[in-house]
């Protein structure tokens, strides 16, 4: 059953996904307006979200910066679903773009000003080579902010900060530079958002 669980908020689906999706989007509140402004969005920008989950994030981008356009990439269908229903009016106007699939689904040919994730990255696959892509699609002097939470039961600071160390390893390899970890003290655990400039 914990597996189970587990698997339904690493890829959500289905009617149990949409449930987890909900639990998601509470939990991340708070996180999501520190990421933005780690990030340093200006209106106007093209942004990014890896990973948005129910779609809180984008709405709460989009409310807080009129004139940003997004896209974001989730490889959950149920998640796709959500974010879609929370983001109908910035779609149909045609300020966001929802899309199924992960950072390397991403097209190269779009460039981003700022890229962002929110608790989603524990979950990527080939994490190096996801954020390698990534500086590939951020355009010069473009930013990008990883936030993690650790939320597992036996979650300690000093997991928040072995993510840290890896996530700035990873931005450091990919090229990135002026890597910077800030830390927010938060229950259960101390949140973590590391950011880099291409």
């Amino acid at each position: 059953m914990k597996d189970f669980i587990s698997k339904q908020f690493k890829e959500p689906k289905g009617l149990v996904g949409k449930a987890a999706g909900k639990v998601m989007a509470y939990e991340n509140g708070a996180l999501y307006d520190w990421t933005f402004h780690k990030l340093g969005i200006n209106n106007g920008d093209m942004v990014l979200e890896i990973g948005f989950g129910p779609g809180e994030g984008l709405n709460k981008l989009l409310s807080s910066f009129p004139k940003c356009t997004a896209d974001g990439y989730d490889p959950s269908e149920a998640m796709v679903e959500l974010a879609k229903e929370k983001n109908e009016d910035s779609i149909e106007s045609g300020r966001l773009r929802i899309r199924k699939g992960t950072a390397f689904d991403v097209l190269t040919e779009n460039q981003y000003d700022r890229i962002y994730s929110v608790n989603s990255f524990p979950m990527w696959e080939e994490k190096e080579q996801a954020i390698q892509h990534l500086h590939s699609i951020l355009k010069n002097e473009g930013t990008i902010s990883i936030t993690v939470q650790p939320r597992q039961k036996e979650a300690t600071i000093k997991e928040a900060m072995r993510l840290s160390d890896e996530i700035s390893a990873y931005l450091k390899q990919a090229g990135f530079h002026t890597i910077k970890m800030d830390d927010k003290e938060l229950k259960p655990c101390t949140a973590i958002c590391v950011s880099g400039t291409k």
